[in-house]
């Protein structure tokens, strides 16, 4: 084989591999929300709220590499899987009102707890064992959507 051929397959090996690294890089940057929901959390103590309050934790870690803005927190449920995979139809919805605010920009690195009183109503809803979180920011065409388990 020729050094001209050898180098050509090089150059063609080396800017396919480029060119694959540069679409990895361009899919997997931005920001990465990583959701978690607690049930059951009691307040102890505190300036504002009574004591024993049962809240629902939800914690909200930023592993990717961009900026976005929680915009909206909401609980939602589904009759099926079909309606929940196309995002249609919702059975039951309630914003949530987060005690610590939102619009909240979270950053890379970033993680951002919210808490929000869990009275009969959302208590209901969890039940069912069809809820959902579901978590709106402003680089998402669709929310992330958590199921939340029912309490044992």
């Amino acid at each position: 084989m020729e050094a001209t051929k050898i180098a050509a397959w090089i150059g063609a090996v080396t800017g396919m591999s480029g060119l694959g690294w540069d679409v990895y890089k361009w899919k997997t940057s931005g920001p990465r929300l990583r959701v978690m929901v607690r049930l059951g959390l009691r307040q102890i103590g505190g300036p504002r709220s009574p004591q024993g309050e049962v809240r629902m934790g939800i914690r909200v870690q930023n592993i990717g590499t961009g900026a976005t803005t929680i915009t909206t927190v909401a609980l939602t449920s589904y009759d099926s899987w079909w309606k929940r995979k196309r995002l249609e139809r919702r059975d039951n919805s309630a914003l949530l009102p987060v005690l610590n605010g939102v619009p909240h920009k979270i950053g890379p690195g970033e993680q951002w707890d919210a808490t929000v009183i869990q009275t009969e109503q959302v208590n209901d809803l969890i039940d069912t064992g069809k809820m959902f979180l579901e978590l709106y920011h402003s680089t998402a065409r669709n929310p992330i959507l958590l199921h939340v388990p029912p309490k044992d």
